[in-house]
């Protein structure tokens, strides 16, 4: 990347985590849990993402990280440090987003002992891995963001299978897409650029591998 590309996006996501953070109140869950708010729910958890991926890079100067941390403690207390993710996937244990949502805190040590063992739990009951999802969820829960990141992956799954199984990793004409898998593919490349094997190409030597 070019200096000026890297500056640029700098520049942007220094401004877009300032809006979140003077906005942040505004994804306030209404009550005490999430019953009726899942859309403030869905917005703390991106919120969290994006906070965490500012820790994770550590490439922002220490103001961006500041607003980063501060995002975070919001969104933990939000959730009742952790607690309403937990009680999420007690009760709807083939609702994996508590899963995925709890791996953008503790990817950056947020921890809550419940939701530790419950995910132990749920990792060797192979819960996660029964879920019918499409294939770059699958990504998502099986290894990108989830049960690696809170180290609860039991390595039992194939990364170039799980890659094969996407749109993109099944390589057919480019011009064969539609709306929806064109934001399945924005999905696919983030899991791919935030798994395992991120910074690698896929084994496979084709079009959209070598672009």
């Amino acid at each position: 990347m070019s200096t000026a590309l890297a500056q640029t996006a700098h520049d942007v996501g220094s401004r877009a985590l300032h809006w979140l953070h003077a906005h942040r109140q505004a994804g306030a869950l209404d009550g005490p849990d999430l019953a009726g708010d899942m859309k403030a729910y869905t917005a703390l958890l991106e919120t969290a993402l994006a906070a965490s991926l500012v820790l994770r890079d550590g490439a922002s100067g220490g103001e961006q990280c500041a607003l980063a941390h501060e995002l975070l403690d919001f969104a933990w207390a939000q959730l009742k440090d952790g607690t309403l993710l937990y009680e999420r996937l007690l009760r709807q244990p083939l609702a994996t987003d508590a899963v995925e949502g709890y791996a953008h805190f503790a990817r950056v040590g947020y921890r809550h002992t419940g939701m530790e063992r419950l995910i132990t739990h749920f990792a060797a009951t192979g819960t996660a891995r029964t879920v019918e999802y499409v294939p770059n969820r699958r990504l998502a829960i099986a290894i990108a963001n989830a049960l690696r990141v809170t180290g609860h992956d039991q390595g039992a799954d194939d990364w170039e299978r799980l890659t094969r199984a996407t749109w993109l990793g099944s390589t057919p004409q480019p011009w064969h897409l539609d709306w929806m898998t064109g934001y399945a593919i924005t999905h696919t490349v983030f899991h791919l650029t935030d798994g395992p094997t991120s910074g690698q190409r896929p084994a496979s030597g084709t079009w959209w591998a070598n672009c």
